[in-house]
């Protein structure tokens, strides 16, 4: 979602099971916007969208803090001080702490494109039970109407739609997500239940020939 926010745009991102261990906490300054996570890897996927090399900075001076810092709320006792901090302007990153060159990173799994088929991954379960993969629409968008079937939890969906309302209510669909990506739903149903998937839950593309395409032998297949 940071693309669609404006340059300029100061985000606090608190996704963070590790409150109160000794992980960071972190300023970063990417594609014109800046932001304040846990260092966990929570923002770096996110990030990468933004473009750019991001300028980090480990959240060090507690003077920007909350005086009483809990254990269990670093949110609103460490990130939210220091976004009011930065926002009135009474502070710069480069005055939070000292800036540092790693970080943790998250590492998603990849999705595999071949010539026949491209295999994933549900990566994602929305609160509606649609299931979001990690195969980006540049890995088929060329291939668009060549797939012919999607495979997940056991479902064989034949080729795409382009909106939920293009099939009856309780089909299996697969179609391009709301971030690019291939997402399997069911018209106001429920996926996940339907499907028995979850995250890491392997998803398929089999794709048919090109047109025009010729087997080895240099006939049509």
């Amino acid at each position: 979602m940071l693309p669609y926010f404006p340059e300029g745009t100061l985000h606090v991102i608190v996704v963070d099971p590790g409150v109160g261990t000794d992980r960071a906490m972190l300023c970063v300054a990417v594609g014109g916007h800046v932001l304040l996570v846990p260092d966990n890897g929570c923002w770096t996927e996110a990030a990468a969208r933004l473009g750019g090399t991001p300028s980090v900075v480990r959240l060090a001076e507690r003077r920007f803090w909350r005086d009483t810092v809990s254990a269990t709320f670093h949110g609103r006792d460490i990130l939210a001080p220091v976004a009011g901090h930065l926002s009135r302007g009474s502070a710069r990153p480069p005055d939070l702490g000292p800036r540092t060159e790693r970080w943790v990173k998250l590492d998603l799994p990849v999705a595999r494109a071949g010539p026949q088929r491209i295999e994933g991954e549900v990566v994602f379960v929305d609160d509606f039970g649609n299931l979001i993969t990690n195969i980006g629409a540049e890995l088929y968008e060329e291939a668009r109407d060549r797939v012919r079937q999607v495979l997940v939890g056991g479902a064989a969906i034949d080729g795409l739609v382009r909106t939920y309302g293009e099939a009856p209510p309780g089909r299996v669909v697969a179609l391009v997500s709301s971030s690019g990506t291939l997402e399997v739903a069911v018209v106001q149903g429920n996926a996940a239940r339907r499907l028995n998937a979850a995250v890491g839950t392997p998803v398929r593309m089999d794709l048919g020939e090109a047109a025009g395409a010729t087997s080895p032998t240099g006939k049509p297949p």
